[in-house]
């Protein structure tokens, strides 16, 4: 009678191996590991730390409902990674539609954008960045927080999203386009000399 198997995962701090079930990780080691990354994707992708112990609780009960079915080859890395940029969108789309249903017409038009005078280099600008980063597409903003936040290379962000290299370097070209346009009051000051 042959024994079945668990798929093989690959940590990305050790080689390839096969574990038996008993050698997954435990729930201990996996928040260990994780919890500093989770919480820091998911923040960056929300912008609220009210909703991100939640989330991130959220994001550990998926990764400990299919650690057992993770497939064979899987890099557990990224898909801690992919969970939790899953659970952040899907946060994002109900917030969305939440916000949709308690605006008034008068809110509906759209939020009116005026540069400000002056701009206070600290907080105000962590705002505007939050602010543009909220404007972006759920898969624009994942790339701009897992390259420029996280440290992430192409490659490993195109095995975190399903997408080839050039799909995620085109996402992070398009994000940074919008991203200057959207923050070019806080970037452009007046030119020395009057001009």
């Amino acid at each position: 009678m042959a024994a079945l198997r668990e798929p093989e995962v690959r940590v990305a701090d050790g080689p390839a191996r096969d574990p038996t079930h008993d050698e997954l990780p435990t729930h201990d080691a996996l928040i260990g590991r994780y919890q500093r990354r989770v919480h820091a994707v998911i923040y960056r992708m929300t912008g609220r730390h009210a909703d991100v112990d939640d989330l991130c609780q959220e994001t550990f009960l998926q990764v400990f409902r299919g650690l057992g079915k993770l497939p064979a080859g899987s890099n557990l890395d990224g898909w801690v990674y992919r969970v939790a940029l899953n659970v952040s969108i899907d946060h994002l789309r109900r917030r969305t539609k939440q916000r949709a249903l308690e605006r008034d017409p008068a809110a509906a038009r759209g939020p009116t954008r005026a540069a400000p005078v002056q701009v206070a280099a600290g907080q105000e600008l962590e705002q505007a960045v939050r602010r543009a980063l909220d404007e972006l597409p759920d898969d624009q903003r994942a790339v701009v927080v897992l390259r420029m936040y996280e440290g992430l290379s192409h490659e490993e962000i195109g095995s975190i999203q399903g997408v080839p290299v050039a799909t995620v370097r085109w996402r992070l070209f398009a994000a940074r386009r919008k991203l200057e346009a959207l923050l070019a009051p806080f970037l452009d000051g007046p030119a020395p000399g009057g001009e």
